[in-house]
């Protein structure tokens, strides 16, 4: 299977990333393919999370989006080639809350994995990590300036 300037949508219909909700009705797109599968840099990747008239409940202030997660997006016997391009814009989940409003500094991509294609999500740093990190560098200055 071969993508050259094509575009994929994926669509992601409710707040899961349980591996059993892939390719149901309430859960998210995924691909099994068998053989070789390439992209190139021309293929766009589309991410869709409020297509409310397939249903979907995606919510950006639900918890799941507190954490990391994970989708197998393709499922693949042969390792891919190449990844397609993340089209990143400022996402409306069911609600119609923006993604970069209710998420700021969070963000998507795409990473292979021996022969599969994921989409990862990664949360913004927590305001508390932050400033644990921020401490830490406080106190290993001061015991320099000793």
């Amino acid at each position: 299977l071969s993508y050259t300037g094509a575009t994929i949508n994926w669509e992601l219909y409710g707040n899961t990333a349980t591996m059993g909700d892939r390719g149901s009705p309430t859960g998210w797109d995924g691909i099994n393919v068998t053989g070789a599968l390439s992209f190139d840099a021309s293929t766009t990747f589309n991410l869709n999370f409020g297509t409310t008239l397939l249903g979907s409940s995606v919510d950006w202030s639900d918890t799941l989006w507190g954490s990391g997660q994970q989708w197998l997006v393709y499922s693949g016997t042969v390792a891919p080639t190449g990844l397609p391009t993340l089209n990143v814009i400022d996402w409306q989940d069911a609600q119609g809350d923006f993604f970069l409003l209710v998420r700021a500094g969070s963000f998507f991509e795409l990473e292979t994995i021996g022969n599969n294609v994921y989409l990862n999500y990664v949360p913004e740093p927590s305001r508390a990590m932050l400033l644990l990190l921020g401490l830490l560098s406080l106190g290993f200055r001061r015991r320099r300036a000793v």
